[in-house]
C-alpha cells in the first residue's frame, strides 16, 4: 500500500502543484486594445503591438494593409488620443 502512494500518487499530486503554480504566477498582462483612422476617418479596431500603451513617449506607429505609418489611437478617447511607447 504505501509502495503504491509513493510510486503512483505522490508522482501525480506533485505534478499536479506544479502545473497550478506555473499557473498561478505567470505574467497576464492584458493588451490595450487600439484603433485606426482609416482612408474613409472611420475608427477600425486593431490589436496594437504589445508595448503600446496609454503612457510613453512616442507615437505608437505601425503599418496596416501595407500602408502607413498609420497612428494607433486609444478607444475610449473616440479616436484622439494616440497611443504611445517607451522611447527606444
Amino acid at each position: 500500500m504505501k509502495s503504491k502512494i509513493f510510486k503512483i500518487v505522490l508522482p501525480a499530486i506533485t505534478l499536479i502543484f506544479a502545473i497550478t503554480a506555473s499557473l498561478a504566477f505567470t505574467a497576464n498582462e492584458a493588451l490595450t486594445d487600439g484603433w485606426y483612422l482609416d482612408s474613409n476617418e472611420e475608427c477600425l479596431f486593431i490589436t496594437p503591438p504589445e508595448e503600446c500603451d496609454i503612457t510613453g513617449d512616442e507615437d505608437c506607429t505601425m503599418f496596416i494593409f501595407g500602408t502607413g505609418p498609420n497612428t494607433i489611437i486609444h478607444q475610449e478617447s473616440q479616436c484622439l488620443i494616440p497611443l504611445k511607447r517607451p522611447a527606444q
